[in-house]
């Protein structure tokens, strides 16, 4: 149950978009660089909920508050200083661009609108962990069903095949 709800907290970071091979299943694919992949691409995200959800069911509420209000401060900051690596520039014809300190990446779009959608997914998803109507929930369904907390985040899935390219899969050719 968390799993589903955090990736329903975590928007696809631009420019990757979810789309559907021919036989219907569900893929993920970076428009710019015409990668495509069966995980979702902030699949290392569901990862570390997932451990902080293992965490916090072992916790008592008041433990597990304390570690959510810490783990909230820690990539609240993470985010900033991840935005703080952004400078912008202006090109030869006087347009705004941003660029990467460290990677010297460069893009026309704000980083912050890639950077911070990932993050407040990440916080949405953790806010649930301290949710007194949400917690019993969720500690019911891990008493019926202890295996779906592991297997759904690493499950080993054979790489696309047969599916579209990024550009094939969003003007529709196969």
């Amino acid at each position: 149950i968390f799993l589903v709800d955090a990736l329903s907290s975590l928007p696809l970071p631009p420019p990757w978009v979810a789309t559907r091979d021919q036989h219907g299943q569900l893929f993920f694919a970076n428009q710019e660089t015409g990668a495509s992949s069966w995980h979702h691409p902030l699949a290392f995200q569901l990862k570390e909920l997932t451990d902080v959800c293992r965490e916090c069911l072992g916790l008592t509420e008041s433990e597990c508050e304390s570690r959510v209000r810490e783990l909230h401060a820690t990539w609240t900051a993470e985010a900033h200083e991840e935005l703080a690596k952004w400078q912008t520039a202006t090109d030869e014809e006087g347009r705004l661009y941003f660029y990467h300190a460290e990677t010297k990446e460069a893009r026309w779009d704000s980083p912050a609108e890639m950077i911070f959608p990932m993050f407040q997914g990440k916080l949405a998803a953790i806010a649930r962990l301290v949710d007194p109507e949400y917690m019993p929930i969720l500690r019911r369904s891990q008493v019926s069903r202890p295996e779906q907390l592991s297997s759904s985040a690493s499950g080993a899935q054979p790489s696309p095949s047969g599916v579209q390219s990024a550009n094939a899969a969003s003007t529709g050719e196969a």
